[in-house]
């Protein structure tokens, strides 16, 4: 093991990513003790599902640091070295796997949840919010179980990773992409468009909303409203970055292991400016 700019980033990345723990934690408590289901200022459905893709988006951190952010520190090398460690490995793949479809799906959940809504259809609105739970882990658990029967073993990186980096996986055995993450880019693919496509049906309602309040004088929920949008906007963004960054991964293998790394900044993005920004700027937790 040697101290180098792998293991300061891991270490950086978990200290920051404490304050996005503590206030999902928070804010799950606001939810189940103090908001009232009635509130006016945000649906408790889209507040609910908003809370299940943070706390998905955290779980899928904790995956990404047991896959990539621990092991390419070297950290784990004598303990992958010391035996066959391929069945706790199989496992920790399969909650790569779980937690970013879990991660994905959740996020299209809150968008559709939120554009339910804005088009008057609360009844099925309630219906989704319902059943994304158990869509959640049908659609997660089918995705990552036939991983359970890859091979898979601790395998070091190549260049430009140092003498010891590991990756927690068999895709890198080899320097072309694996079947199994052109599936997982394929997914990704297909979600980028469905979430630009809620998106853009969302702005355009709230922008037909607003035309409609100021032509009958009526008044518009401006913070409220301003804070979702930013936090829809924000949660997309690093999606877009994501999938440019996936196409740039056909060119060569060596930005492709530069890209991962940038992967994990974007992804923390996800979980941490989004839970931050919410909290800081809905009226909801402006304390009276």
């Amino acid at each position: 093991y040697r101290f180098d700019y792998f293991s300061i980033y891991a270490i950086l990345s978990a200290v920051y990513s404490i304050p996005s723990f503590i206030i999902t934690m928070k804010m799950i408590k606001f939810y189940i003790f103090n908001f009232k289901t009635g509130s006016e200022i945000i649906k408790s459905e889209v507040f609910g599902s908003f809370l299940i893709m943070q706390f998905s988006l955290l779980f899928s951190l904790v995956s990404e640091f047991l896959i990539f952010r621990i092991p390419v520190t070297s950290v784990l090398t004598p303990w992958c070295a010391s035996g066959n460690r391929e069945n706790v490995i199989k496992y920790w793949i399969f909650l790569y796997f779980f937690s970013f479809a879990t991660r994905e799906l959740s996020t299209v959940f809150f968008f559709l949840l939120r554009a339910l809504y804005l088009f008057n259809k609360e009844n099925l609105a309630r219906i989704v919010f319902r059943m994304s739970p158990i869509l959640l882990f049908l659609w997660s658990f089918a995705l990552s179980f036939p991983r359970l029967a890859d091979s898979s073993a601790c395998v070091q990186l190549p260049y430009p990773y140092s003498f010891g980096s590991l990756g927690i996986s068999a895709d890198i055995e080899t320097e072309t992409v694996s079947i199994p993450r052109r599936v997982g880019h394929f997914v990704l693919a297909v979600i980028f468009l469905v979430l630009v496509i809620l998106n853009v049906m969302v702005f355009m309602k709230i922008r037909e909303r607003k035309e409609l309040a100021s032509s009958l004088n009526r008044n518009y929920d401006v913070k409220a409203e301003r804070t979702l949008k930013a936090t829809m906007m924000l949660v997309i963004t690093p999606i877009i970055i994501t999938y440019l960054m996936i196409i740039g991964e056909t060119f060569a293998y060596d930005v492709a292991c530069i890209l991962d790394t940038l992967f994990q900044i974007f992804l923390d993005a996800r979980a941490h400016v989004v839970t931050l920004y919410f909290y800081f700027t809905h009226p909801m937790f402006k304390k009276k």
